[in-house]
């Protein structure tokens, strides 16, 4: 993707609900730190590069990076707007934690928590929504969409965790999951679960 074509779809995405909805509230906390002199910037940034293979951005399609609080695409690995989107929701994921809620994603345990909550708003969401609208509304057939929509979060959790600690992802991610897994915020809780009927914020 060109960055001209990575700038337009992030300009998309942002207008469409789940990303909004994320960002207004990063951006609500930041304008309140910004007020009492505690954060050098107002919102959020939304940034489009050609990434290098080295360095924090290593192979990864996005990256949040804080001091100021920033969403890096790396446009030479994005193909689709609906890619772009769908990496801006992984990436708010990890900004909301580490901004709104003070979490230190560069602990191993942190980190795989907000892997865990990033994977299943972003890369496995929408399997899941899929899932939920084709299967019969019958207890079997539910439980095996929330099995393989959890395992599907541990798996892109595990690859997630593991650049940046390659060593002891798997049992950290596994350690945290029940935990993360069922952590909503900031949406309110279950509404954007899959396996719910209710609708997504």
């Amino acid at each position: 993707m060109e960055l001209y074509e990575c700038e337009d779809a992030v300009h998309v995405a942002l207008q469409q609900r789940r990303p909004q909805y994320i960002v207004s509230i990063i951006n609500k906390f930041l304008a309140q730190q910004h007020t009492k002199g505690k954060s050098t910037v107002p919102a959020i940034d939304f940034v489009c590069l050609d990434c290098r293979d080295d360095g924090p951005e290593g192979k990864a399609r996005a990256f949040f990076s804080a001091p100021p609080p920033t969403v890096v695409f790396c446009a030479n690995r994005l193909h689709s707007a609906q890619e772009v989107e769908e990496t801006m929701v992984h990436e708010l994921i990890h900004a909301y934690d580490f901004t709104v809620r003070k979490m230190d994603i560069t602990k191993l345990d942190i980190l795989a928590c907000s892997e865990i909550r990033s994977a299943r708003e972003s890369e496995c969401y929408q399997r899941a929504k899929l899932l939920e609208r084709v299967l019969p509304d019958v207890e079997f057939f539910q439980k095996s969409a929330r099995w393989l929509n959890a395992r599907c979060v541990r798996e892109h959790a595990v690859r997630s965790t593991s650049s940046m600690f390659p060593a002891g992802a798997r049992d950290e991610v596994d350690k945290m999951f029940n935990q993360c897994y069922t952590d909503y915020s900031p949406f309110l809780s279950k509404q954007s679960s899959p396996n719910k009927s209710s609708e997504d914020v």
